[in-house]
């Protein structure tokens, strides 16, 4: 995973048909660029994106000379400062330049919907050089310091929507033990004003809603506070007409008020909800994950659906009231009839019965869930109009489109021992990802590995590490151990090694033998 940095970039972007043919133009600048500076550039959709320490204006040129608009995007989120000038030709455009005090800006919001306006795609947007990682597998990339050479990236997730990527400044704890999301701003020099005020406050207001959602991901029942402050030439001017912008904000007072707990994350809003669902059949509930049974179907309650309205309210008895009643109308709601474009793959330790499966190795099935979004239920053999192979590949390729949609759900840590992968996925099929080549590959990729090894202990768990990683090896067997012993849903605490086109047990003292 990548440290928590303020949302920061240096950019310019092009248009061109391929890296090859930005590489050539890159190749015939080098020689007249300052050499001290680095650049890392990767191509999607027919975009370019450069980013660097800082904007070289003799870049900027020399591309737009050669594929005739350049871009150049520099945003420092922890000034509200904002830099967009365009070059044509190799003749620099009029620059439009934030803050400009009392009409401070959103700028982050500013620059992603400027870069969304115009097409560019969002893996390539507002991206920080120290945030993208050269590794040995990943996105194709150049990199340009004292000379232009291919390398492998692994830039930091960026999905689609109206909403620019949040990571706080910093998590801090006060002395009453609350812990806060810093937002840590610059301010230029100048009188404060309330006009200056009203338009901080809509700024915090705006931050706010997004650090709420960055931060969510967490175990904790509750997310830390966001809290914003001011580098200015007269703090205490500067804080007390803030104070009365933020009390003329209904939702940002209420955030901001001590006198209220912090907001709940969602699994703070699963774990509460579930003090009105005692009588239920609840099969699972943990982080955003509430799942009741009705039979051997399971329905998926709408946690980050009901959560998003919450995020508008920060009513935490209304929220929680909310999400145990639609969990407990879905077990009398009649599931959506049988669709292809629903099957997913998983795994099935023991017999499999009526279900429609496939043995992998001894004791190991491979079998197949049918997962609308809101109910989970087995495939029988029955249910299929096509043989099980092909309805296998068929579910495997549309996890390979989820996973391509939500990269993100892979995710690793550098512990002391090495690099271990977690695949957290909202759907049921993250064990049933160790059947995908794209997968396997995409965890190679993360490991800079040839092989590596694996474990599903539950249909929801997908675990890695480096083969070579002995310490890591140990780590994996005690985590698939644990969490196939918690459950829910659990399949197998057996470790498998896994390769592009191999799929084996690792241990076959410890569980299945060898299976391609």
């Amino acid at each position: 995973m990548f440290d928590p940095v303020p949302l920061r970039a240096a950019q310019l972007f092009v248009r061109c048909a391929s890296l090859e043919e930005l590489g050539e133009a890159l190749g015939r600048a080098l020689p007249r660029l300052d050499r001290t500076h680095t650049c890392v550039a990767l191509h999607e959709e027919g975009w370019a994106a450069l980013t660097c320490d800082s904007i070289e204006p003799m870049l900027a040129r020399q591309l737009s000379e050669r594929f005739g608009t350049a871009l150049a995007v520099d945003l420092d989120g922890s000034a509200l400062a904002l830099s967009v000038q365009t070059w044509e030709a190799g003749a620099p455009g009029e620059e439009e330049i934030d803050p400009q005090p009392p009409h401070f800006r959103d700028v982050e919001t500013v620059a992603w919907e400027l870069l969304q306006y115009l097409g560019v795609p969002p893996s390539l947007r507002l991206l920080e050089l120290k945030q993208i990682e050269i590794s040995s597998g990943g996105l194709p990339a150049l990199l340009m310091n004292e000379e232009l050479e291919a390398a492998f990236t692994l830039p930091p997730p960026r999905a689609e929507g109206p909403l620019p990527p949040a990571e706080p400044d910093a998590i801090v704890e006060s002395k009453a033990g609350e812990s806060r999301a810093l937002e840590v701003r610059e301010l230029p020099g100048g009188i404060p004003t309330d006009a200056w005020a009203q338009s901080l406050a809509a700024i915090e207001e705006a931050q706010a809603q997004r650090l709420l959602r960055a931060l969510a991901d967490t175990d904790q029942p509750r997310v830390p506070r966001p809290a914003f402050a001011y580098r200015t030439l007269q703090p205490l001017r500067t804080e007390k007409l803030l104070a009365k912008a933020r009390r003329e904000r209904p939702w940002l007072s209420r955030l901001l008020d001590p006198d209220r707990e912090a907001p709940l994350s969602p699994s703070g809003l699963t774990r509460l909800a579930l003090g009105q669902l005692a009588d239920a059949p609840v099969a699972r509930a943990h982080g955003e994950h509430l799942e009741l049974l009705a039979g051997d179907v399971c329905v998926r309650a709408p946690v980050r659906e009901v959560y998003e309205v919450y995020l508008n309210t920060l009513d935490d008895g209304a929220a929680a009231v909310e999400l145990a009643a639609r969990a407990r109308a879905l077990l009398q709601t009649p599931g959506s009839p049988f669709e292809a474009r629903h099957l997913l793959p998983t795994l099935l330790a023991g017999e499999p019965g009526s279900r429609a499966a496939r043995e992998i190795a001894p004791g190991i099935h491979a079998v197949l869930l049918h997962d609308d979004g809101v109910r989970i239920a087995p495939v029988r053999a029955a249910d299929l109009q096509i043989d099980f192979d092909s309805a296998l590949e068929n579910a495997i390729d549309n996890v390979d489109a989820r996973t391509d949609a939500a990269p993100e759900g892979i995710r690793w840590f550098d512990l002391e021992h090495g690099r271990v992968v977690i695949c957290e996925f909202p759907d049921s099929a993250c064990a049933g990802r160790l059947l995908s080549r794209r997968a396997r590959e995409l965890l190679l990729s993360v490991l800079g590995d040839d092989f590596a090894l694996a474990a599903t202990p539950t249909r929801d768990a997908l675990l890695a590490c480096s083969t070579a990683d002995g310490e890591g090896a140990a780590w994996l067997r005690d985590e698939a151990a644990r969490r196939f012993a918690e459950g829910p849903f659990p399949i197998s605490p057996t470790l498998w090694t896994i390769g592009l086109d191999v799929l084996r047990v690792a241990d076959p003292d410890r569980g299945p033998s060898e299976k391609q």
